[in-house]
């Protein structure tokens, strides 16, 4: 591993390319000073710092899986220029409407009670000015829910992922997250 580490960058670049797994992990690690300091730059709304890092290294593997040397940049500047598109285009995509609903939300375990403060409650709610138990809101659930809506719901309460979610009942993230916005809208109508 020390005569890969002394290679130049576009060698070790070629390498990754060709599957060497080795090579790209010693790309990656001698490029983290510089993806920490692109990140550093930016701020993309609903995610911490460690995110946007994330975003500056999937930049920087691209640009280890497609290095060709005939285009006449050096691989350090390709790195840079693919690790900063790839935090621009994540900031892009986390502004746009589409997110604005889980990036302004607050998670569920900001309202939750203590056990002290729960002694004091009753358990019935006031819902559009009517009293509502926690019965009634259970069976109201089941009745505007799918069973897989109210599964994943469940799931995601419990502080579960999308892909977690996703893992757990064998579907996409995409449906996880199109089943949370059909629950989203349900009871917003509710």
């Amino acid at each position: 591993m020390k005569d890969r580490e002394a290679l130049a960058d576009e060698a070790l670049a070629l390498k990754a390319k060709a599957g060497d797994e080795e090579a790209l992990e010693i790309l990656l690690e001698r490029y983290k000073p510089l993806v920490r300091k692109l990140a550093g730059k930016y701020f993309i709304r609903g995610a911490d710092r460690d995110d946007v890092i994330q975003e500056a290294m999937i930049g920087l593997f691209k640009a280890a899986r497609s290095y060709d040397p005939e285009s006449g940049f050096r691989f350090a500047a390709l790195a840079a220029i693919s690790s900063e598109r790839s935090i621009i285009d994540a900031v892009r995509k986390a502004e746009t409407k589409k997110n604005s609903l889980l990036n302004d939300s607050l998670p569920l375990e900001e309202f939750a009670l203590s056990s002290e403060e729960a002694a004091g409650v009753s358990s019935d709610l006031e819902i559009s000015g009517k009293q509502v138990s926690d019965e009634d809101l259970v069976q109201d659930l089941l009745e505007i829910l799918s069973a897989q809506e109210l599964t994943i719901m469940r799931l995601r309460v419990k502080g579960l992922s999308y892909k977690d979610i996703a893992g757990q009942l064998q579907i996409s993230t995409k449906s996880v997250d199109n089943t949370l916005q059909r629950i989203r809208a349900k009871l917003k109508d509710y």
